[in-house]
């Protein structure tokens, strides 16, 4: 979202007035507003205000989050774009492959363009009964899907075709909220009080008391990283998603171990823990 607000601010010529949502406590928002950002996880919450503004455009950033039926933020998206002139549907990730999962992004773009639910996933997901229900998990008459659904409402740039127009290398700094914020703040507090106890002592130049302070000062990085790990791992699922492959650096061996359970079963990890054989093993399977 902050990343949001900061691309708007470097690339729209005209001054916007932007707010950032946060949390499940809606309150009014200024009709004068021009863009409203906010992200899937609270939407739910706030559907009912951002409705009332009207709006005029909605854009839905990595859409494939909205794949599943059931799921809160599909229902409230679905509610959101309802009679909206204008749905914008973006993803890194448009797979042909499972067409079921872009079934959603369908509709939301051009409702009149797409059949219902049972005649779509018949026909371009080659649905069968099995044993636990309809399987709609696979894919048929993809030409067909391709040239005659999606052809006329879809934008698609692959990394190849634009190659000579990027950058030989793009960096980026992606903004991520941290859901540790009280433990921060308190940790804060605590390290401001013994700062100034030792300012106060005439200690601060002491090699012992600047020891104290970078312990303290690890303490709070650590804070962070548990506070934006959730965050992080979304952004590896959907990078890994889009471009099969990606190598992470941590500072923390929290990171790596936090990481390392939520991927063990497509991840390698190079450490001091992993020495000789076993290194040069998981580099090889990597590569």
């Amino acid at each position: 979202k902050l990343n949001w607000a900061r691309e708007l601010n470097k690339w729209v010529r005209e001054k916007l007035k932007v707010e950032v949502l946060f949390g499940n406590q809606p309150y009014d928002l200024d009709s004068d507003v021009d863009v409203v950002i906010v992200n899937y996880d609270i939407l739910p919450a706030w559907v009912e205000k951002l409705r009332d503004l009207k709006p005029q455009v909605v854009i839905g950033d990595e859409i494939n989050m909205c794949k599943s039926n059931k799921a809160k933020r599909t229902k409230a998206m679905k509610m959101l774009v309802k009679g909206v002139k204008h749905v914008i549907a973006m993803s890194g990730t448009p797979s042909l492959n499972r067409p079921v999962e872009i079934y959603n992004a369908i509709r939301m773009v051009d409702p009149n363009r797409c059949p219902d639910w049972n005649e779509f996933v018949h026909r371009y997901c080659a649905a069968r009964m099995s044993r636990w229900g309809l399987d709609v998990s696979g894919a048929s008459h993809i030409d067909e899907l391709r040239e005659k659904i999606l052809k006329p409402i879809m934008l698609r740039r692959l990394k190849k075709d634009v190659l000579k127009e990027l950058p030989d290398k793009l960096y980026s700094v992606v903004p991520m909220e941290m859901t540790s914020t009280v433990e921060y703040a308190a940790a804060i507090l605590d390290f401001r009080q013994w700062q100034e106890q030792m300012i106060e002592w005439k200690q601060m130049g002491d090699p012992r008391a600047q020891a104290e302070a970078l312990v303290r000062i690890e303490r709070l990085k650590q804070i962070c990283l548990r506070g934006k790990m959730p965050q992080a791992m979304d952004w590896v699922e959907n990078m890994l998603e889009a471009n099969g492959k990606l190598v992470v650096f941590c500072t923390h061996q929290l990171g790596v171990d936090t990481l390392m359970h939520k991927f063990s079963h497509c991840a390698v990890k190079v450490d001091g823990s992993v020495t000789g054989e076993d290194r040069q093993g998981a580099v090889d399977l990597f590569q």
